[in-house]
């Protein structure tokens, strides 16, 4: 099957964003910018606001100060369904999908932005809603075939080994047709053979002129599919700028490894 989901990357500008919960700052006047259709990695230690982030420009959380911004869109104190509804999709650090679900059923849950007709008028069968499910299911098809996984389209994800569930949970997002993918950890609890798997799968989506924007601890991978780091420190940006510049920056090393591993 030939994917032909319709995808238009985004830019996304992330300005001055900072984040408390109670006396804690959790992000402080963080800013990068990414062109549309590249790749961001947002790498850093544990606690470092990595992942806050992605809750901040996704609508999960409220900046205290600072703009997020989709192309020329201010974003930042939208919903997460409006947040969607303009075009960011999102997977989670850790696989929380429902596993009686077949791969199908769970892809067809990230057309519901366009889906607007309620579940009475579709119980009718009203010729129209039909249609549209035909073609939703058809779009659900064309995100599983983008990540390799129709052999598995009506398996259980429950019978699926880890690193296929986390990517049909890719597929799902991709689902949506989104201008931007925000992807949390995807490589985690990856073997070698499907990190790899992983890194050719990315590289095709930027193919199709889709914007990614990555959080992961995983340098190798990392370094392979992004073409652009923001290195995160106790809620702070210490760098941003080009992959290959990164890996040679003190900074980044003092940050990702610790004050031994400067030379």
């Amino acid at each position: 099957m030939t994917a032909q989901l319709i995808i238009s990357s985004a830019s996304l500008s992330v300005r001055q964003i900072s984040l408390s919960f109670g006396g804690l700052v959790v992000l402080s006047e963080v800013s990068f910018e990414v062109p549309a259709n590249g790749v961001l990695g947002i790498v850093g230690s544990n606690g470092s606001g990595k992942t806050t982030l992605l809750n901040c420009i996704s609508g999960v959380y409220r900046p205290h100060q600072g703009s997020i911004y989709l192309d020329d869109l201010e974003i930042t104190n939208l919903h997460p369904h409006d947040v969607t509804s303009h075009g960011v999709a999102r997977t989670f650090q850790h696989v929380e999908i429902p596993l009686d679900l077949d791969v199908i059923d769970l892809v067809m849950l990230g057309r519901h932005t366009h889906t607007s007709s309620s579940l009475i008028s579709y119980g009718i069968g009203l010729p129209f809603l039909r249609k549209s499910e035909a073609k939703n299911r058809q779009k659900a098809m064309e995100a599983i075939a983008m990540l390799d996984l129709e052999r598995y389209a009506f398996t259980r994800v429950g019978e699926l080994p880890y690193g296929l569930a986390k990517r049909a949970d890719i597929a799902r997002a991709l689902a949506q047709e989104p201008r931007i993918l925000l992807l949390d950890e995807p490589a985690a609890g990856l073997n070698q053979d499907e990190r790899s798997e992983l890194a050719t799968l990315v590289s095709r989506l930027t193919s199709q002129n889709l914007t990614i924007v990555l959080v992961e601890h995983d340098m190798s991978f990392v370094s392979t599919v992004c073409d652009k780091l923001v290195v995160m420190a106790e809620g702070r940006c210490v760098f941003e700028g080009a992959t290959e510049a990164a890996l040679a920056d003190p900074t980044v090393i003092r940050s990702l490894l610790g004050e031994d591993f400067v030379g």
